[in-house]
């Protein structure tokens, strides 16, 4: 009895840690997906393979060239000194060993360069990680706006669920029409069918980002679909990365460069001065006597001056280029830094406007349009304009949403000296409400990718203030443009 429940107690402890290593959710947040597509990112491993076959090729500068030994015997016929023994000869052993030593400083000056080389390759090491860490970013912002644009259009079909429940209590009262219930039972089964294609596009998307974190079944993954505070905020001033500030790595790669020139220069410039030779030998004969030779030789550089002068002239060129060069970078930065700046108080200024009155007139036009549809009063046509022009706007809320966080991603890009492609950005343009009676727009089909497109703000604002005010009076686009006719017929009489 005591085993069995000794075998018990052991039981309870170990299955709930099974069950618990097996759990099929792991929760990765914003932060640890970035973290995780780095760790896991093969680029990693070979920007590390590169940066330690630079490290090698650095062990391998500055070394003194090796010694050269030699060994020989030599004999030499006595008939040549002394004709009177002509058959004698002088015989003797040979070792000698020669060193040729480069001029002072020749060998620091390698060093340095193969030093200024592998930091400039861990300069691009560094760069590439940023790279792959921004891209990280904007896959996970995509991410999170895919599954707010499902959730969006979850609640577009609901109300189209309800627009038909409205149609089918009109033509039972017989004041609706048969092809009203059509029409709305052929938008919802529509949106039913795009919105499970939308969620498997989200699995997909999900599947990729688990392969990135080295997660091959996406399905054990949870994430958070929620972005840190610094890329929602929506307060005019600029936050501030805090620890997350990167470097400006492009300037110091330019700086490294120009390093690694001038030091490939110095050692050009040294090698082209004298080499100093020295030499010692040791000879012994036959009788045994030993003799000593002590040579110091030296190149003289009588021809090797113009390539002084050109080394030295190219060192000043480089200096030069450098300047213009990090001065240009500054200005350029400088510049996609203001850019970005009036993109993101545009964007928040857009966000406002779509949450504190578009979004709500629309939602109110909405509410009211089914009101009035249900008593018979208002047209299929309205209620359904209606629904689409509120799914719209809450797409472009979606939208610029994401748009503020690549806001903050291309701060962070900017900041690391990578702003070549966020000069002279189109500014993302809310959409114009236009008269959507000729057909069904669905999903995120209807709104594109709110893409910047060519137009000047003022006039946009404009035709959102038309809008705002012809929702606030219960008017669809075709019919804003019907009164317009009607005041200008009255106008002309």
């Amino acid at each position: 009895m005591g085993l069995q429940i000794l075998v018990l107690l052991l039981l309870s402890l170990v299955v709930p840690q099974v069950f618990a290593e097996d759990s099929p959710s792991l929760k990765i947040n914003f932060h640890q997906f970035i973290d995780r597509v780095e760790q896991n990112h093969p680029e990693k491993h070979i920007d590390d393979l590169s940066l330690q076959r630079a490290g090698t090729a650095e062990n391998k500068a500055g070394v003194l060239m090796d010694p050269e030994v030699s060994v020989g015997r030599e004999a030499v016929p006595l008939p040549f000194l002394n004709p009177m023994q002509p058959d004698a000869n002088e015989a003797r052993w040979k070792v000698g060993v020669t060193q040729i030593f480069p001029w002072p400083g020749t060998l620091d000056a390698e060093r340095k360069s193969a030093r200024a080389s592998t930091f400039t390759i861990d300069l691009s090491t560094r760069l590439a990680a940023i790279q792959r860490k921004l891209e990280a970013e904007e896959f996970f912002i995509s991410l999170v706006l895919t599954a707010k644009l499902i959730e969006i259009e979850r609640g577009n079909l609901n109300e189209t669920i309800n627009i038909l429940k409205s149609a089918e209590i009109r033509l039972k009262n017989g004041i609706g029409s048969h092809l009203d219930v059509i029409q709305s039972y052929n938008e919802k089964m529509i949106l039913s069918l795009n919105l499970a294609a939308q969620e498997n596009d989200l699995q997909n998307i999900k599947d990729r980002a688990g392969q990135l974190i080295g997660k091959e079944d996406a399905r054990n993954v949870s994430f958070e679909l929620d972005l840190p505070a610094e890329y929602r905020d929506t307060s005019l001033h600029v936050p501030t990365l805090g620890e997350q500030r990167p470097d400006d790595i492009v300037r110091q790669r330019l700086q490294a460069a120009q390093d690694a020139i001038s030091s490939d220069l110095t050692v050009e410039r040294k090698k082209s001065l004298p080499n100093i030779m020295t030499s010692a030998m040791l000879m012994q004969d036959d009788s045994g006597m030993r003799m000593y030779e002590f040579m110091l030789g030296i190149r003289v550089p009588l021809y090797s001056g113009g390539i002084r002068q050109a080394v030295e002239r190219e060192t000043l060129l480089v200096a030069s280029r450098l300047s213009d060069e990090l001065s240009w970078h500054d200005r350029r930065k400088r510049l996609a830094q203001s850019q970005n700046d009036r993109r993101r108080s545009i964007v928040i200024t857009q966000l406002k406007g779509l949450d504190e009155m578009i979004i709500p007139n629309a939602s109110q036009h909405l509410k009211t349009s089914l009101i009035e549809y249900a008593q018979g009063k208002g047209s299929f046509l309205a209620v359904n304009t209606a629904r689409k022009l509120l799914l719209r706007y809450q797409q472009a809320y979606a939208l610029a949403e994401r748009n503020l966080a690549f806001t903050a991603v291309s701060r962070e890009r900017i900041e690391a000296g990578l702003f070549a492609t966020e000069l002279d950005q189109d500014t993302p343009k809310l959409p114009i409400a236009t008269d959507m009676s000729g057909g069904t727009e669905m999903g995120s089909q209807a709104m594109g990718d709110m893409a910047p497109t060519p137009g000047s703000s003022r006039s946009m604002k404009k035709d959102i203030e038309t809008d705002n005010k012809a929702m606030r009076k219960g008017l669809m686009p075709s019919e804003q443009e019907d009164e317009a006719a009607k005041k200008k017929g009255s106008m002309g009489m």
